[in-house]
């Protein structure tokens, strides 16, 4: 699926390091201990990342069902632009009041989150700020019931919150891709 890199030199990931290896020399059956209150696949940046490609899939899937089926039972038509690289996955339009909305969605197979955008879902969000919605679902792969939270700009408060008035902390971060002059 892609490439990842990981550094682990010094002492300070000594024990991680060890208990990686181990892991990977098993194939798997052995488990990663994990320290400094940190959960397995949950990054120094705090965003937990389903690491297996197929469930990662399955988990999106999922999601993007559960949103869908939230907004056709509040009488919306729903289009997938998921491939259209928009900055969204579903157009979503009101049968009786032609409201359009800029649905993105993410899946999370457990019940904490932290939402990463790309440059370009964040930039649409900005620009379309009344009618984005940022659609996390958590526990996706859930046998009872995965939990939707739908984030919408508040002009009352200045944020952006979800249906229980929580609010999303927003970090702005910047990266760069760094190689070798030719």
């Amino acid at each position: 699926m892609g490439r990842y890199l990981w550094y682990a030199e010094g002492p300070n990931n000594a024990k991680l390091r060890d208990s990686v290896l181990k892991h990977v020399g098993s194939g798997g059956r052995v488990g990663i201990t994990v320290s400094r209150g940190m959960k397995q696949g949950t990054t120094h940046s705090g965003s937990s990342r389903q690491m297996d490609p197929f469930k990662r899939k399955k988990v999106e899937n999922n999601a993007v069902k559960v949103v869908l089926r939230y907004f056709e039972s509040l009488k919306y038509t729903v289009d997938s632009v998921e491939h259209d690289n928009v900055g969204w996955d579903l157009d979503a339009t009101h049968s009786a009041t032609g409201l359009r909305l800029r649905v993105e969605v993410k899946g999370f197979s457990g019940s904490d989150f932290c939402v990463e955008l790309t440059r370009q879902e964040y930039a649409m969000m900005r620009k379309h700020r009344p009618s984005y919605r940022l659609c996390v679902v958590t526990n996706s792969l859930s046998k009872r019931k995965p939990t939707l939270s739908v984030f919408a700009y508040n002009d009352n408060v200045g944020k952006w919150t979800d249906g229980n008035d929580r609010p999303l902390r927003i970090q702005e971060v910047t990266s760069a891709r760094l190689r070798p002059a030719n």
